[in-house]
């Protein structure tokens, strides 16, 4: 797993190689890591990006991505890595959206510039999901008195809209609250954690809840493209 590969590897992976060649007088201030220390973040970017490509789905790929990113600059403790990993994924996603492949992923970027426009397969996810929260204002329709079934993907991508339905704005940050709270808790477990697995293995469940609760309320409500993590 990603937690046992970094917290035997951490102490290696901070390590720095010194500038060489020529650029020593002129770049001296300049440190360069090695391919070694750089390796295991190209090939893994590399294979995320071919996994994204042949799934068509862009939520497993990008939870991944933050969270193996997310366990490497806390290894490293250094931010340009993985601010350039992040760059180079953000390339390779937009260079499939220039190509147009995924073609799935393709329609939820169209979904999300015009969510209310029905003439593409799924078009209408965030002009239901909008509705749905709509119709619970501010309490909510009550508990088993709304149409969860007639939300696209309400029981997965949109449950959030669903609850909105039924529970209103207050239920709806009341999950939140609550999401909010294990996070809080999970983030206070990664930093009180005995060992380096033990650390790396919270820290890394705690990137993987933070990435979903931005992405699927972000989806849910159109200010971000729908994953579908």
């Amino acid at each position: 797993s990603l937690a046992a590969y970094f917290a035997g590897r951490w102490e290696f992976l901070r390590e720095f190689s010194d500038a060489v060649g020529s650029t020593r007088s002129r770049l001296g201030w300049l440190r360069f890591p090695r391919w070694k220390d750089v390796r295991p973040l190209a090939v893994t970017i590399g294979t995320l990006l071919v996994f994204f490509f042949l799934q068509m789905d862009l939520g497993p790929a990008l939870v991944l991505s933050c969270v193996f990113l997310g366990l490497y600059g806390m290894s490293r403790a250094k931010a340009p890595l993985v601010l350039a990993g992040f760059a180079v994924l953000a390339a390779g996603f937009w260079a499939g959206h220039l190509l147009g492949v995924p073609a799935t992923v393709m329609r939820r970027v169209s979904i999300w510039l015009d969510p209310w426009s029905n003439g593409l397969a799924g078009g209408d996810q965030i002009a239901h999901a909008l509705w749905a929260f709509s119709t619970g204002g501010a309490l909510g329709v009550g508990p088993g008195y709304g149409d969860p079934q007639l939300i696209p993907a309400g029981h997965t991508d949109l449950v959030l809209a669903a609850l909105g339905e039924e529970l209103g704005f207050v239920g709806t940050i009341s999950v939140a609250a609550l999401f909010a709270l294990i996070v809080w808790r999970t983030l206070r477990i990664a930093l009180r954690a005995p060992g380096d697995y033990t650390a790396f293995l919270a820290a890394g469940r705690l990137l993987g809840l933070v990435v979903q609760a931005i992405g699927n309320p972000g989806g849910t409500l159109g200010l971000l493209p729908l994953a579908g993590a």
